[in-house]
């Protein structure tokens, strides 16, 4: 008999123990989230935070409820004042962030990547994909900072054409990552793509603030500039931008169009003109070297090198684009001009023929 009573003392002992280390309301909570019971569980939990507002346990569980409803905001809060109550549950509450953080965000990057795969991005459909993958991603970094979610918050925002609200991030993002130069290049482009032009440029030319060898900036900041028609930036840009990348033939292409526009100018000196075409000379005869197959490229530099006299070399940069574009009937008329000025007239109107029979009037 005196070891039962003993029995049923301990008993009584050890739910004493119990409460006492977790109010009733609290363990009624844990004991419906075990069993799924999550709005019964939330019950608790709102109840617990309310009459032990100093438990951290009791806000550790009500955050890890609200995350369980998708309430991460709340979650947030939540675990916020259970780690000022005390740090006892410091490691759980990380643990479950990076839980919510990665199931919210790689939801997001898969119906980012379906959108992508949509044969009509501008469909009703390829949108609605796109609205929720940037729900998932604005919730992502609702449960904490991350450079990667506000990238794509930004971009989806640009794709669905809310250009405010895609450059008000990427604002955002320069604050918080101020030692970096993607944020104001993605900012830029933001503006490039939607043709305001004048309000891409301070943001490449912030970019090259923070990486001065930034080559897509420099690449869009030239660009810009050519499409202000501010030639003066835009040369100086395009030079930079040949000495960062010498294997991008769009470069010199660009910079050689923008000097043939200036040598094409009524009431031009001559010795301007002359130092303009010569450098059409020199970025296509760069363009021609990083690849021979811009067939523009030989017929602007052999056009200028007649334009200055240079006869000889227009022949043979004529030539040298004939053995890979032998049919091509302006490059013929061209050589015909070049032989012609050479005092070559013979083989100028064996060039001007072949123009004909390929076609050139």
């Amino acid at each position: 008999m005196k070891r039962l009573v003993f029995l049923l003392l301990s008993g009584l002992v050890v739910m004493s123990m119990l409460s006492s280390c977790r109010p009733p309301e609290l363990e009624g909570a844990y004991v419906d989230f075990n069993a799924g019971r999550f709005d019964s569980a939330l019950e608790n939990a709102e109840k617990a935070v309310k009459l032990y507002p100093s438990n951290p346990e009791a806000w550790y569980m009500l955050g890890r409820l609200y995350g369980k409803k998708d309430r991460f905001g709340e979650m947030n809060e939540a675990f916020d004042k259970s780690l000022a109550a005390g740090t006892q549950f410091e490691t759980k509450i990380k643990e479950e962030k990076n839980y919510y953080f990665q199931t919210v965000f790689n939801k997001g990057v898969g119906s980012f990547n379906n959108y992508v795969k949509q044969e009509d991005s501008k469909s009703e459909k390829a949108q609605k994909i796109l609205a929720s993958a940037l729900e998932d991603f604005l919730s992502a970094k609702t449960i904490r900072p991350d450079y990667q979610a506000s990238n794509l918050i930004a971009r989806s925002y640009a794709l669905l054409e809310k250009k405010e609200e895609a450059a008000a991030e990427y604002k955002e993002m320069t604050k918080a990552y101020p030692d970096s130069a993607q944020p104001w290049l993605e900012m830029g482009k933001v503006y490039f793509f939607a043709e305001d032009y004048k309000n891409s440029v301070p943001n490449f030319e912030k970019a090259l603030e923070k990486d001065a060898v930034n080559v897509e900036a420099i690449s869009f900041l030239s660009q810009a500039y050519d499409k202000l028609e501010d030639t003066d930036n835009a040369i100086k840009a395009y030079e930079k931008a040949i000495q960062l990348n010498k294997e991008e033939p769009a470069f010199p292409f660009n910079l050689g169009l923008i000097y043939n526009r200036l040598a094409n100018k009524e009431d031009i000196d001559e010795e301007t003109k002359k130092a303009h075409l010569q450098k059409i000379v020199d970025n296509f005869g760069l363009v021609i070297e990083i690849d021979p197959e811009q067939k523009v490229g030989y017929e602007m530099k052999s056009y200028a090198e007649i334009q200055l006299k240079k006869n000889e070399d227009a022949v043979k940069t004529i030539n040298g684009a004939l053995e890979r574009f032998p049919n091509e009937s302006s490059l013929w008329f061209n050589l015909g001009v070049a032989l012609t000025n050479d005092g070559k007239t013979d083989e100028g109107k064996k060039a001007f023929d072949k123009a004909k029979e390929l076609g050139y009037e």
